[in-house]
């Protein structure tokens, strides 16, 4: 976010100036006509209106410094009396920093749910934050599925790990109110919902299970059991203020 204030600031600041230096030493346009005239006089309006122009995202942002929004208050307490404890935490994700976590078995699979509200160095996505524990799962392969009766759009990897462990992990992110499967998405709703008011907050969310032979069998079972937590999790989101 600063990046973008200060960079449109300088840019801004920038353009103004070599505009004002390039006017300096323009040649000067004879008007011997009415219409020179005419057109000399049209020709000093467009370097006024790119610098405005420029200068107008610049303002908007730095107004939006003063104006932090309302951070999201997440309603967690169903969410979490619906969980039962879970005693594989090595096959759940893991991110660091989170305003609250989530986490536990919900009926044949593992939940995790991370979620962010807007405060300084706490970020949805990061470097250290992790889909899974690579010491123990290794990636086989990664899909982006949209489910059929929800419309949600999950990405899929496919875990292994020793002795011939197979678990389908299906994650989306959930930033200020808009969904995803891609980090780089995500963290671009949210810098732009922080610049212009719309609410600083997302959230992470895994569901996994375990299986054996093929994952069509899995896939199917992670989907049953996503759509009846579905309900759960926009429960969650039911207080978040704008």
């Amino acid at each position: 976010v600063d990046h973008l204030i200060y960079g449109w600031a300088f840019f801004g600041l920038i353009v103004f100036v070599m505009f004002y230096i390039g006017n300096k030493f323009a040649d000067p346009v004879p008007a011997t006509t009415a219409i020179a005239g005419a057109v000399t006089g049209d020709r000093q309006q467009p370097w006024l209106t790119f610098v405005a122009a420029a200068l107008l995202p610049a303002t908007l942002l730095l107004n939006q410094v003063h104006g932090t929004p309302t951070a999201a208050a997440y309603q967690l307490t169903t969410l979490q009396q619906s969980l039962s404890e879970s005693t594989d935490n090595k096959s759940l994700p893991k991110f660091s920093d989170a305003s609250d976590l989530v986490q536990g078995q919900w009926q044949d699979t593992l939940f995790y749910a991370a979620f962010y509200q807007h405060q300084h160095n706490k970020e949805l996505v990061s470097w250290n934050n992790k889909l899974f524990q690579s010491d123990i799962w290794t990636p086989s392969a990664k899909q982006r599925l949209t489910l059929k009766d929800s419309g949600l759009a999950v990405a899929e990897v496919d875990l292994r790990a020793l002795p011939d462990r197979k678990r389908l992990l299906w994650y989306w992110y959930q930033s200020a109110g808009m969904q995803t499967t891609d980090a780089n998405l995500a963290t671009l709703y949210q810098a732009l919902s922080k610049v212009f008011g719309l609410g600083s907050y997302g959230g992470f969310y895994a569901i996994s299970l375990e299986y054996e032979g093929e994952p069509a069998q899995a896939r199917l079972k992670l989907e049953q059991q996503l759509n009846q937590l579905l309900p759960l999790l926009d429960q969650t989101q039911s207080g978040q203020a704008q």
